[in-house]
């Protein structure tokens, strides 16, 4: 009887609306869609002479990389740039964080390569990595 005219009292109607605005903003923030979205990464990216540019439909449009993403075989610094078609997708790596996955199309004997671009943000301003040859982080920059 005395829960039950406490939660009719106002201090009772407060703890309760309190109680649920708590559940309400805890639930809203685990389920709300966290990191950057599509939009955040559509546009053209260049790392000195090589570029991706990724569509906002998911394709990629101009690409030139050097080879070293995806070959098994070390990739001489002299060859020449090669030019890929393929799709990309907004992503996360546990010990990366968020970024994009790209995957090349027919990259090596006809077989498909899949590579992460981790990001890097500072502000308003994001770069997008990958491993090149060798332990020097690789960074595009939005061109």
């Amino acid at each position: 009887m005395a829960v039950k005219d406490f939660l009719k009292s106002r201090e009772g109607v407060v703890l309760v609306v309190g109680l649920l605005l708590i559940v309400g903003v805890t639930t809203y923030v685990k389920l709300r869609p966290g990191g950057p979205e599509a939009k955040d990464y559509v546009g053209r990216w260049a790392a000195r002479d090589e570029v991706i540019e990724l569509r906002e439909d998911g394709r990629l449009g101009e690409v030139r990389l050097d080879g070293y993403f995806c070959s098994k075989v070390p990739v001489a610094a002299a060859d020449p740039l090669g030019e890929y078609q393929g799709t990309w997708k907004v992503g996360s790596v546990d010990d990366a964080g968020p970024g994009v996955f790209v995957t090349l199309r027919g990259y090596d004997e006809g077989r498909d390569c899949q590579i992460f671009l981790e990001e890097q943000r500072k502000g308003q301003v994001a770069r997008l990595g990958a491993q090149p040859r060798g332990s020097e982080q690789r960074w595009f920059s939005k061109a």
